[in-house]
């Protein structure tokens, strides 16, 4: 489980040895925790440290806010290389902190760039992560009347066109000549909206479990559009990779329609890798 966070919390406990820590007084610039606003039964994570620094243990333990206790629950590295309480010869300094364990989520950037002039752009979906978060800012289309679409990739080099799953919805304010749509095929897990030349856009395309092999892999895209004279549209679709024994490696955002179309100059992109904790 998951501890809680307080802002700035250090504070002085009544003795060391391997006794729960009993607050005693703030550490100077730092707030106790009843101020810091510690909740009663929540669960903190800490470190306590000799002034020396040569005995310190990093653990869990939960908060009682009538005591003033903070329980040693479980300690997770200390000073000696074990999981056992130190016996600290003197009472440490204790602080409220936040680990790597108590990070429910997190988000590491994986590449960025601009988006290549070409009908097909092609993105690598590294495995380790829950989920791939990729984002196409300011791009538009060289040719009129083309549509976006995606597809992924098992192996790096074959984009099958079946296999997909996938609904939407679209609102828009612009003209009828250039419109939101979701293709009735099965050949994509989307199409997305159809662009005039000049059209600016940003896609945002989230891949939930690309590197699971027991289930189907969800991709849901949010595009808005602002066409050459300035109207705005935005398309919603959540499609699904209707393969669960193999490994997504690759998305590709591939133009579809028109003579020729292509990524115009001056788009950019960014991929993160996001893992999630229970």
């Amino acid at each position: 489980m998951a501890s809680s966070f307080l802002d700035v919390c250090r504070f002085n406990p009544t003795a060391g040895g391997t006794t729960d820590w009993t607050y005693s007084s703030a550490v100077t610039g730092y707030q106790s925790p009843a101020a810091a606003g510690a909740v009663n039964g929540a669960a903190y994570s800490y470190r306590a440290e000799s002034s020396d620094l040569s005995q310190w243990e990093i653990g869990t333990g939960t908060y009682n806010t009538s005591t003033g206790v903070l329980t040693r629950g479980a300690v997770l590295f200390n000073s000696a290389g074990t999981t056992a309480k130190i016996n600290f010869s003197a009472a440490p300094q204790v602080a409220i902190v936040a680990l790597a364990e108590d990070i429910r989520a997190f988000k590491v950037s994986i590449d960025q760039g601009n988006i290549p002039q070409t009908a097909n752009f092609d993105i690598a979906l590294p495995a380790g992560y829950d989920e791939i978060e990729i984002e196409l800012y300011g791009f538009g289309c060289t040719v009129s009347g083309s549509g976006l679409v995606m597809l992924v990739s098992t192996d790096g080099t074959t984009f099958p066109t079946a296999n997909y799953s996938y609904t939407g919805r679209f609102t828009t304010t612009a003209d009828t000549t250039y419109h939101a749509f979701v293709s009735t095929s099965a050949a994509n897990i989307l199409s997305s909206l159809t662009f005039p030349v000049g059209g600016m856009s940003t896609l945002r395309v989230k891949v939930q479990r690309p590197d699971d092999t027991t289930t189907h892999k969800v991709i849901m895209g949010r595009l808005e559009q602002a066409d050459a004279n300035g109207f705005p549209a935005e398309l919603s679709v959540a499609g699904m990779y209707l393969g669960s024994a193999s490994a997504l490696q690759k998305l590709r955002v591939n133009w579809s329609g028109g003579t020729s179309p292509a990524f115009a100059a001056g788009g950019t992109y960014a991929v993160w890798g996001v893992k999630k904790k229970s």
